[in-house]
């Protein structure tokens, strides 16, 4: 396993959703403003995406999110993580389920790739309305140990 940055590489791009409800747009779940503001979706199942920007990409191997907390129960349950550098042809990096409460939860994985585009598919929730809510997004990028070898010549 990887060890991980400490930056949040939510930082300098733009957030985008395939559905959002009222004001709560998607760049609201990298507000950086303590679950304040979030990311609400009325229509499942539903994405929540992050573009880095044009030559841009990370190796994104930790996500730390937070359901919306202005319920309980957590707005995501099933849910998958994918990288693209393309924005078409995406790869799943991890598939996980959320605690089913609004506390920060942290998911970690292998990635060696680096990628411009990452998004969070949200396949279902808790109360099964269809509903998505993040409050808080942040991303972090694997720090991978050299697995090759210098030779000396003598």
């Amino acid at each position: 396993m990887p060890t991980y940055g400490t930056t949040d590489r939510c930082t300098g791009g733009t957030a985008s959703a395939n559905a959002v409800y009222g004001i709560d747009h998607a760049d609201h779940a990298v507000a950086n403003d303590g679950n304040a503001s979030y990311w609400y979706a009325t229509s499942g199942p539903c994405w929540w995406k992050y573009d880095f920007g044009a030559g841009v990409a990370w190796r994104i191997s930790k996500l730390i999110m937070q359901c919306a907390n202005i319920v309980t129960k957590c707005g995501v349950k099933n849910f998958t993580v994918q990288g693209s550098n393309n924005d078409s042809d995406y790869t799943t990096l991890y598939t996980g389920i959320t605690v089913n409460n609004n506390n920060e939860q942290t998911f970690t994985w292998t990635n060696k790739v680096s990628y411009r585009y990452i998004k969070i598919n949200v396949i279902d929730d808790w109360d099964a309305t269809g509903y998505a809510l993040i409050g808080e997004v942040q991303m972090f990028e694997g720090i991978y140990p050299s697995t090759g070898f210098i030779l000396f010549i003598n």
